[in-house]
């Protein structure tokens, strides 16, 4: 696995929470994610096809995706599909979405459309950025659903990034792709750590 540069360091935390409880926090972007499920603005869902994985084929958001091969037997695998990620733009989605593509396939995740309601797991994402003084911070937050949209897990985490020489317009803008790659692939591996614990 690709690590994310020095700059980037990762804290990641795992909850487990039964039913839709409501969290203990009460102030700042970890109380805005943790309450989501309200905003009317997500982005558009990541679709992968079932049969292949995609990776980028070039460097930056415009790169085509080139499509490959699953790398084990789809049969086998834990399925998921992903909805609409909600408190991020688009521009930020996109190296997530490109990253959660080609970890699912690392993984042996077989990833279905978001409208598939077959799929064992449903993964439901909210994202918050944040400026401090000498870092900037995405929190992230992945709702588990079974097929009947019971909760079964959630899963939280930040990511810390070195805050650039020139902040950007929002505090988006200031969070690297790099941020958002890792955010990815801690999140599939956190799930894929929590399916095989639940699977014993």
């Amino acid at each position: 696995m690709r690590r994310a540069p020095g700059p980037i360091r990762i804290i990641l935390a795992l909850g487990l929470f039964a039913g839709l409880a409501a969290c203990t926090s009460t102030d700042g972007p970890v109380a805005a994610i943790e309450t989501a499920g309200q905003s009317s603005n997500p982005t558009s869902p990541i679709e992968i096809d079932a049969a292949t994985y995609a990776t980028p084929a070039g460097e930056g958001d415009g790169a085509e995706l080139a499509l490959v091969p699953p790398t084990s037997d789809q049969s086998a695998t834990p399925t998921i599909r992903f909805m609409p990620i909600i408190g991020a733009p688009l521009e930020a989605v996109t190296p997530m979405s490109r990253r959660l593509r080609t970890e699912a396939g690392r993984l042996g995740l077989t990833v279905l459309p978001f409208q598939d309601e077959t799929s064992a797991y449903v993964l439901k994402g909210y994202l918050s950025a944040e400026r401090g003084e000498t870092t900037n911070t995405v929190y992230y937050v992945w709702d588990v659903l079974d097929g009947s949209g019971n909760r079964l897990h959630r899963i939280r985490g930040t990511i810390e990034a070195e805050k650039p020489s020139q902040a950007g317009a929002t505090s988006w803008d200031d969070i690297p792709s790099a941020a958002m790659e890792s955010v990815a692939e801690q999140s599939l591996q956190a799930f894929t750590l929590w399916e095989s614990q639940r699977q014993g």
